[in-house]
């Protein structure tokens, strides 16, 4: 299985990931800040710490970090997870069966051969339903497995996009030509946004979901209004409706 870099903030203590990772004695590593680290260190070894330099910089600064970490160690496939995922399943039929971190094998097996970009899990309470085994160049986040590789030679990197960035690195490889895919026979489950303590907690509940709608329309100017609208969900919160196909059509137009 390709190690597991977890980007983790105020969230020391074992947890369901980080227990399943240290049963099965799996490759990983914890990118933590600085003011976190001693905190970390009574739950996890030295070696398996990294250390950004600097604390309170946001989501993107550490997953570039993994990133650059993951290119100069020459590793070139690794799994991006967020650290507060609280089970794995497999899909039989349509039925939804909890399943182990192992998951993550069986899709990098699924996906053998290939040359995405980035491959995913799909969410659990999408996957049921799924009509195919995978779905090509759409969202993915949470779980994800990032070509280090195809990153480097395109230059891709995160961007500082508040709550957006993991659907902006997708769209950057779709932009170069590069596919990614998200199965649909391999799920997980996590909180609802700023739901649990640590993480982006803070930032979610910040001024009312105003910081949200900052990053939607960030999102908007990076890519168009014809490929990202924003729309407010039924509860209240503010979102980016994504046109995925039209990526590369706006590319394609520019020659």
């Amino acid at each position: 299985m390709n190690i597991i870099l977890v980007a983790s903030k105020n969230r020391a203590e074992d947890n369901y990931l980080f227990n399943q990772i240290k049963e099965n004695n799996l490759d990983y590593k914890v990118f933590v800040e600085p003011q976190d680290y001693d905190n970390y260190l009574e739950y996890h070894d030295k070696d398996n710490l990294v250390t950004l330099k600097k604390n309170d910089m946001g989501l993107a600064y550490a997953r570039n970090v993994q990133l650059d970490w993951a290119i100069y160690h020459n590793v070139s496939n690794y799994w991006n997870i967020d650290d507060d995922i609280k089970n794995f399943y497999h899909r039989e039929d349509t039925k939804m069966v909890k399943d182990d971190i192992f998951v993550l094998e069986k899709t990098e097996k699924q996906f053998f051969d290939t040359n995405y970009g980035i491959f995913s899990l799909e969410y659990q309470q999408f996957a049921w339903s799924a009509k195919r085994s995978f779905v090509l160049n759409s969202y993915m986040d949470t779980c994800v497995n990032i070509n280090a590789d195809l990153a480097k030679k395109y230059n891709i990197k995160y961007k500082e996009i508040a709550f957006k960035s993991d659907r902006d690195i997708v769209m950057q490889f779709i932009q170069k030509g590069v596919d990614t895919a998200r199965t649909s026979l391999y799920a997980f489950s996590c909180p609802k946004n700023g739901s649990n303590k640590g993480g982006l907690y803070n930032t979610y509940n910040y001024n009312e979901g105003e910081k949200e709608k900052d990053a939607v329309f960030k999102l908007i100017e990076y890519w168009g209004n014809d490929i990202v609208r924003h729309i407010v969900k039924p509860d209240g919160r503010n979102d980016a409706k994504i046109y995925w196909k039209k990526i590369r059509d706006k590319q394609e137009t520019l020659f």
